[in-house]
């Protein structure tokens, strides 16, 4: 799993490209709402994660504002691939414990609630060789994919649609992987609830979980 920042979504890569790739009805579409400002969707963002992880400031963490043009707007993704399910700008936060443990998280905003459906569908649609797919605690009908890495460290990693918006996390470190799902799960749980309260004064942006049903991987 990818666990050192900024790699968090090498499996929304292999999502959006099939996404960009298909001609099939079931893709999903990109409208409508007006992309929120800067100044609207930072706010939007938790500013803390569980202790003992700190937040490292944007600039030296590299995160901050995701634009839909020029750089990749997720890591190991393209801008093309964003917009083609209706990615309007996000932000990212990165969050450091002392034991090197880390936890990355993107608040993406769509034009609609299609795109982070869709993302979060097929995010849970085969676990990865040496993965399963769990409940996330605290997030009803969402799952995590658990696992080691490849340098034994635990990981866990979740996409979760929220209305509008597409809450990404990804959790690892030294350690089992079990206690990693559990921040995870606090992390987008916190993430949710405070989109939920923004939308008091954004009607327009109904804020409600989908569930899933992953199938785990063969190998």
């Amino acid at each position: 799993m990818r666990i050192i920042r900024p790699a968090v979504a090498a499996v929304v890569l292999v999502l959006l490209a099939a996404a960009c790739g298909s001609d099939d009805s079931s893709s999903p579409s990109t409208t409508t709402q007006p992309a929120p400002t800067p100044e609207v969707i930072e706010p939007l963002v938790v500013p803390a994660a569980p202790s003992p992880l700190r937040r490292v400031s944007d600039a030296e963490a590299g995160t901050g504002l995701l634009e839909p043009t020029g750089a990749s707007a997720v890591p190991n993704t393209t801008a093309d691939q964003l917009r083609a399910l209706g990615f309007q700008r996000g932000w990212s936060r990165f969050f450091l414990g002392p034991d090197r443990s880390s936890v990355t998280l993107y608040v993406l905003a769509f034009g609609g609630p299609d795109g982070p459906r869709y993302l979060q569908e097929q995010f849970a649609s085969e676990a990865r060789s040496g993965k399963e797919f769990l409940p996330l605690p605290g997030v009803p009908g969402a799952v995590a994919e658990v696992g080691p890495t490849p340098r034994g460290n635990g990981s866990a990693e979740t996409v979760v649609a929220a209305g509008r918006y597409a809450v990404i996390v990804t959790a690892g470190g030294p350690g089992a992987a079990e206690s990693y799902r559990t921040v995870a799960g606090r992390v987008v749980a916190d993430q949710i609830a405070r989109l939920r309260a923004a939308q008091s004064t954004d009607r327009t942006a109904p804020v409600s979980t989908s569930s899933t049903q992953p199938r785990t991987s063969a190998g």
